[in-house]
């Protein structure tokens, strides 16, 4: 049918004269097999729609094609791909389970829509600028992370520098969670421009008891990230971004707190800006260390609501604390703020991202620094549409823990025997295999301030290693982990915490290192109480 469709135009350029425009070629609907998937892509023209039938496709590579091809599932079927894209270009999957994904190389124009992921995605930008590369109304939910894979169930990865143009690829009105051991989203290798949002919501991400470090979004190596117009909630941690951040967006966004207070936190930002997001029961917490040779720097937090939380901006040099609603005086900071309760059309606990909208008359009304709404400025943020069929939310694998709070900072221990600092001991050093290496760390681990205390945000920072280039994880109680060379912990309840750092140099070695801190209560007397 197709010859015989570009015969009559090649006539039609004959027969009706050069100066008449021939028309095109219609699109065809080709169907497809887990056994000639190739060969029917292959075959397929700019404009086709390939039907695939109910099966498992397995990899499948793609290529690069002039116009888009449409790769669809047939009508109550459930096709599977795994698609394995490198300089690719011009597909959309369309209503397909991906059970996982990797675009690379100079791929553009790929989108993946009202499709479900049940497998990791990757994002490998390294080479990508403007790519035009689009996941929407996909879910991620339930999706544990594999052994030597990224932690994000999707990951976006620059080259390691920031770029002159943003990579080109966002994620929208999308549904990420349910459980599952593996951040939401993560950026690493200074991917620049991504966009996460409007529209996803984050739901039942919790650390539970999993080995792995659970955010919904973590920012690892990161620059103009767009986080904007999303809906967190039922989250341990919601941001994790104390490793370094440039002039990243985090805006008109709703986030709902659970049981781990310090849900936000920032280290080593320049030019990051949390403006204009409604937040309850979280603190926002921007850390510096003494003496950091890179503390946060022309950081602006304006125009948000904060509900039993806090922002926190101690130490950030040339930083902006303006507009800000706050809900408890004690908490509240920064200038021209409001001190007061909100009201939202959607009552006293909306339980959608359009409730948190304030009501005529609440306080934080059209009193913002641009004049907009303190909080989430709706009249910015496109209607949000929910992911299709995206599971209820809920629980993963449990809570994490109460009210442990971690930051950015650096943790440690003594290298060797038994040591004691104030307030805390150290155990001999041992290696992931039970054996002593003391050779690979400099130093022993330490902690501010000198005396811990309930309520009091403690530093805890790792030791240096020898080889150089280290990364860290800690165990700050029983299922809490945490990741980074500098934390930040805030423990609820006092007694003797128990604490578990792994160190990984530049060489590939990896040693845990074992203590306890003692941590008094506000009164100084240490209580008989050794949970957080």
């Amino acid at each position: 049918m197709r010859s015989a469709v570009l015969a009559l135009v090649a006539l039609c350029v004959v027969a009706c004269g050069a100066g008449q425009k021939a028309h095109p070629a219609s699109a065809s609907n080709l169907n497809a097999s887990t056994s000639n998937l190739s060969s029917v892509f292959n075959s397929a023209q700019a404009g086709d729609t390939i039907t695939l039938a109910a099966g498992d496709y397995g990899n499948f590579n793609g290529g690069s094609k002039s116009g888009v091809v449409t790769l669809k599932a047939a009508a109550g079927a459930t096709a599977a791909v795994h698609p394995v894209l490198n300089g690719a270009a011009n597909i959309t999957f369309d209503g397909v389970t991906l059970s996982g994904m990797e675009i690379s190389g100079r791929s553009h124009d790929i989108k993946v829509l009202n499709s479900r992921f049940t497998g990791q995605a990757t994002v490998d930008g390294s080479s990508m600028a403007n790519a035009n590369i689009l996941f929407d109304h996909v879910t991620f939910d339930g999706i544990d992370a594999c052994a030597n894979c990224y932690e994000g169930r999707l990951s976006v990865r620059g080259s390691g520098n920031k770029a002159a143009a943003p990579i080109g690829f966002a994620v929208t009105n999308s549904h990420f969670g349910n459980g599952g051991e593996s951040d939401g989203v993560q950026i690493i290798g200074m991917a620049t421009g991504v966009k996460i949002g409007p529209g996803n919501e984050f739901a039942g991400i919790k650390q539970g008891s999993y080995d792995r470090h659970v955010d919904s979004i973590q920012l690892y190596g990161s620059a103009q990230t767009q986080i904007v117009g999303n809906y967190f909630h039922d989250n341990d941690t919601i941001l994790m971004a104390p490793d370094g951040g440039d002039h990243e967006v985090i805006a008109n966004n709703v986030m709902i707190g659970g049981v781990y207070v310090p849900a936000v936190q920032f280290g080593h930002h320049d030019g990051s800006t949390f403006i204009h997001n409604t937040t309850k029961n979280i603190d926002i917490n921007t850390y510096v260390v003494s003496g950091d040779p890179s503390p946060n720097h022309n950081m602006v937090q304006r125009d948000n609501i904060v509900i039993n939380g806090s922002l926190n901006a101690s130490g950030c040099s040339a930083c902006t604390n303006a507009y800000n609603l706050f809900s408890v005086r004690g908490k509240a900071s920064g200038t021209s703020q409001v001190v007061g309760t909100p009201v939202f059309t959607g009552g006293s606990a909306p339980t959608t991202f359009a409730g948190y909208e304030l009501k005529a008359g609440s306080p934080g009304k059209g009193n913002a620094s641009d004049g907009a709404d303190r909080g989430v400025n709706y009249s910015s943020v496109p209607p949000v549409t929910s992911p299709p069929g995206a599971p209820g939310t809920g629980g993963g694998t449990g809570g994490g823990g109460t009210g442990t709070g971690t930051g950015t900072g650096t943790g440690g221990t003594t290298t060797g025997a038994n040591g004691t600092t104030p307030g805390g001991t150290s155990t001999a050093l041992v290696s992931d295999s039970g054996t002593a290496n003391q050779a690979s760390i400099r130093a022993r681990w330490s902690f501010t301030p000198k005396t811990p205390r309930v309520g009091v945000k403690i530093i805890l920072t790792a030791p240096k290693t020898k080889a150089g280039g280290r990364k860290c994880s800690w165990t700050i109680a029983k299922g809490i982990t945490r990741r980074g060379c500098q934390i930040a912990v805030i423990y609820r309840k006092a007694g003797t915490k128990h604490i578990t750092v792994r160190i990984k140099d530049r060489s590939g070695t990896t040693v845990r290192v074992t203590g306890t801190l003692k941590v008094l209560s506000r009164k100084g007397k240490l209580t008989a109480t050794a949970a957080v």
